[in-house]
């Protein structure tokens, strides 16, 4: 039962950071990475600034998540091909 308590654990952390990513990415895509701030982030998201720290470094590792987000869902299909 614990196991499968931590798996659903997981899956909520991993869902929570996804919708940060895809709210963040919606956000720096149209200003720039200079231009938004983590409280644009967070604000987008509707979520506590601790949230974004809890599940990124800092605003450089969310941008590089980012883009690793971006490249999978683009690039890997193409792979298949």
């Amino acid at each position: 039962m614990q196991r499968i308590l931590e798996m659903i654990e997981t899956i909520d952390q991993s869902s929570k950071s996804d919708y940060l990513l895809c709210k963040g990415m919606e956000i720096m895509w149209s200003k720039g990475y200079n231009a938004t701030s983590v409280n644009d982030i967070v604000k987008a998201a509707e979520v506590p600034k601790g949230s974004f720290y809890f599940y990124f470094k800092s605003k450089e590792d969310f941008a590089i998540k980012a883009l690793e987000k971006y490249f999978s869902m683009h690039f890997t299909p193409a792979n298949k091909i």
